[in-house]
């Protein structure tokens, strides 16, 4: 249909021929009815200002299509990277939320850390106070120890002195007992003798003032025989000497028994004497 077209458009113009590139141009290039009709008619001339606007409108449309190519191209150029970079930008985004949930959780050590450092400051504050106040409790210590050395070095000093004067004190008494003992056994010896002359028994006036008896005494605690022998060293060298002058004469013990046997316990008058030479001390 088309090529019968073309062949009668084709003959119409063949008379009178006429010559018109641009028409022949469309009828060759067209392809449908339509186009074929639309090319056998003869386009309508504009005036040389509409036509050169509209050759400026066309080159305008021309290099704004030539743009839209270009940036529909740019356009694909940028999908194509989104769609490529889209993964890239997912991976980035987990990335990111795994540092920022990294870094919430630094956050919150750095919290609990500062919190934690804050504490040990305050323990370490007390700390330093209580070590003021030991450094305090000591030099009042170290000032009380040394009032108490030298309160104990004064008591030293004044006990020194003190035994000093007690060891000569000591001294003047013992020379004193001493010298009291020696007159306490001239006297003794003195008294015996005069006791062994007169017929007196010391050793019963002793007994005697103590409130003991001859027969309620245990001669073996004191070291004596059953014949009293033993009070052979209660009496002075004199008596011992007389007493055994002679073998028929009585035995010094055997006297010194008679006489404890015979001797009156008790009497206040005989026993002053004695035993109050006995007691006497220093």
């Amino acid at each position: 249909m088309c090529d019968l077209t073309k062949l009668v458009m084709g003959m119409a113009r063949q008379s009178p021929p006429r010559v018109n590139f641009y028409l022949d141009q469309r009828l060759n290039s067209a392809s449908t009815v339509q186009e074929v009709m639309t090319a056998a008619v003869a386009p309508h001339r504009l005036p040389p200002q509409e036509a050169d606007e509209l050759v400026h409108l066309r080159d305008e449309l021309s290099r704004l299509q030539t743009r839209c190519e270009d940036a529909e191209r740019d356009l694909a150029n940028e999908v194509q990277l989104r769609t490529a970079a889209e993964p890239d930008s997912v991976r980035s985004t987990e990335d990111f939320y795994t540092i920022h949930d990294a870094n919430q959780d630094l956050r919150t050590e750095n919290e609990e850390l500062v919190a934690r450092i804050r504490e040990l400051d305050i323990t370490v504050a007390e700390q330093v106070h209580g070590v003021h106040r030991l450094k305090d409790r000591c030099r009042s210590s170290d000032a009380d120890c040394a009032a108490v050395m030298r309160f104990v070095a004064q008591e030293r000093e004044r006990m020194k002195a003190g035994l000093k004067v007690y060891n000569a004190e000591l001294a003047k008494l013992s020379t004193r007992n001493s010298m009291t003992e020696g007159s306490l056994r001239r006297a003794n010896s003195v008294l015996r003798q005069n006791s062994a002359k007169h017929g007196l028994n010391t050793d019963a006036l002793i007994f005697s003032t103590a409130g003991l008896s001859a027969s309620g005494l245990d001669w073996k605690l004191l070291g004596l025989g059953p014949d009293h022998t033993g009070l052979l060293w209660l009496l002075p060298p004199n008596s011992r000497s007389e007493g055994s002058v002679g073998e028929g004469s009585v035995p010094p013990a055997a006297e010194v028994s008679a006489s404890l046997s015979k001797a009156p316990l008790g009497s206040g008058s005989s026993s002053e004497g004695p035993a109050s030479t006995r007691s006497f001390g220093p």
